[in-house]
């Protein structure tokens, strides 16, 4: 099974996700000036109440606007940082899932040490159970659960809401039935 297959067409548009992040970058940058300017405007409108510039009826419609303003811009600022932490984070699970499914491709040319002690990184027992003389049982026990988990999207339909993995299981069995190892002779 492909990253394609499990993720979906997502992970071929990270391309387009990294230009949203960018272009969301950008925009706090700017969101951020417009905030520094309202709480320049907020320090005006005090020390103009301060000097009795303005009237005390102006006063608290003139604060209360910019408060209103502020407040908006900082959850402007909050939803576009969540967006870009959740594009960055895509980006370093899938850039991971890159370098692990390299990583099993490489164990194909393990020397049988090399592959014992990757197996040891990830196996804490292995238990075989005879059921008769023709089946077994093999029990293999995990050091996290790695069988079964999976990326469960929030909304299948908008995967840019984000995902959690589910928790798999530690241990896999599965019943295995006696091969003949004599050759047919033709």
């Amino acid at each position: 099974m492909t990253k394609v297959e499990i993720l979906g067409k997502d992970y071929t548009s990270l391309k387009g996700s990294e230009e949203e992040a960018k272009e969301s970058t950008q925009k706090i940058k700017s969101l951020k000036k417009t905030h520094k300017k309202i709480e320049e405007a907020l320090a005006k409108v005090e020390t103009d109440r301060l000097m009795d510039r303005i009237s005390l009826a102006q006063y608290p419609i003139i604060r209360g606007n910019l408060t209103k303003e502020m407040l908006e811009v900082e959850v402007q600022i909050e939803r576009l940082t969540n967006k870009v932490e959740s594009i960055g984070n895509d980006r370093r699970f899938f850039k991971w899932l890159d370098d692990f499914q390299k990583k099993i491709a490489s164990f194909k040319n393990f020397k049988p040490e090399q592959k014992r002690e990757a197996l040891l990184g990830l196996i804490t027992a292995v238990d075989v159970f005879m059921i008769d003389p023709q089946t077994h049982w093999l029990e293999i026990q995990f050091h996290i659960p790695l069988v079964g988990d999976e990326l469960v999207y929030k909304d299948p339909k908008n995967k840019k809401l984000g995902y959690a993995i589910r928790n798999g299981q530690e241990s896999f069995m599965v019943q295995l039935g006696q091969k003949s190892h004599s050759k047919k002779k033709p």
